[in-house]
């Protein structure tokens, strides 16, 4: 693609994946020349040059041009719409569009909306809270219409990650209800869920309870995408020990390898809980540091939160969405 880079002052040909890092990366400004004139879907627009402007690195503003001349409109993106934009008529052929909607179940204190808090500031998209609980309504209807307008808002700021969190609370299984009230918030909320990755907003749930969301909602083109969020592994033990020790006095040489030995099947709450423990040790007997045997005796008195049976309930679930996920097996004869 012809490209005049404003930098290096030169007009230069680059692959997508170049422009793409030239301008995320790199913060850069681009002009993009086209060799002939685009126009828009609705014939509303044609121009031939784009320029693009990085705001914060995954945040753009694309200006358009026609003749030389500087056109009113404007578009806004984000990094992972790049290589759509600048490749529209291949993503356009091959049905290209945003997930409706993911689940993120798993424990509860295993970072599941810090998770979804750093997916949306990674890509550059803005970021709706929402809990569950507080949409309820005990009146007809009532929490249908918060439920709309939560969609309505967020399709007005989009691109918008839409986080429900406690989404069990929400979507409880209709054959489990006896309330027509929450019957309906379930549809609502189906309704709006159905192709909202067309508007620029993907729907992420997080639940400590996945077995209790209604059925309807986990099938395919709602929120088809279940991921596990477990305890943290060895290796990110470690790491949790350094964040929450890292602003912290603390003595030289911790042994954060043996910190992770011994906090297997802790939760991510569990080790913020230890290091916040030791550090009221050390204050309350007027230490100078955090030392490894303070939180060693943190640990022994710090029991995880999460039992190993809820542990292989959740894996069996796990187990359970992959094997509905996977290729269907033949079909048993009949007879003989």
């Amino acid at each position: 693609m012809k490209v005049n880079d404003l930098i290096q002052k030169c007009e230069r040909d680059l692959t997508t994946a170049e422009i793409t890092d030239m301008v995320a990366k790199d913060n850069r400004q681009v002009d993009l020349i086209f060799a002939e004139k685009r126009t828009d879907d609705a014939g509303y627009l044609t121009w031939d040059a784009e320029n693009w402007t990085s705001v914060d690195g995954k945040r753009f503003i694309v200006t358009y041009s026609l003749d030389g001349r500087v056109l009113n409109e404007y578009g806004t993106y984000n990094k992972y719409d790049m290589r759509g934009v600048f490749n529209p008529e291949q993503a356009k052929e091959l049905g290209l569009a945003l997930p409706n909607g993911l689940l993120f179940y798993g424990p509860p204190g295993c970072g599941k909306t810090y998770f979804a808090e750093k997916f949306a500031e990674e890509v550059g998209c803005n970021y709706m809270y929402i809990r569950c609980s507080d949409i309820a309504s005990p009146y007809i209807h009532g929490g249908q219409d918060k439920i709309a307008a939560v969609f309505a808002e967020a399709r007005k700021n989009a691109p918008t990650i839409l986080f429900f969190d406690e989404i069990d609370a929400m979507l409880q299984s209709r054959s489990k209800q006896d309330n027509a009230s929450m019957s309906g918030e379930v549809n609502e909320f189906l309704t709006q869920l159905n192709n909202c990755g067309i508007d620029g907003v993907i729907v992420i749930g997080a639940t400590n309870k996945p077995n209790e969301i209604d059925d309807a909602a986990l099938r395919a083109g709602r929120l088809e995408f279940k991921y596990y969020i477990p305890l943290p592994d060895f290796e990110t033990r470690k790491a949790l020990f350094r964040i929450h020790l890292k602003r912290r006095k603390v003595d030289l040489g911790i042994d954060y390898d043996k910190l992770a030995k011994l906090t297997d099947n802790y939760i991510s709450a569990d080790i913020k809980l230890i290091v916040d423990t030791a550090a009221r040790f050390v204050f309350r007997n007027k230490l100078n540091r955090i030392s490894l045997e303070v939180l060693e005796n943190a640990i022994k008195i710090t029991k995880p939160s999460v039992s190993l049976e809820t542990i292989k309930s959740y894996e069996a679930i796990k187990a359970k969405f992959e094997d509905s996920n996977s290729e269907p097996t033949a079909r048993r004869k009949i007879g003989f």
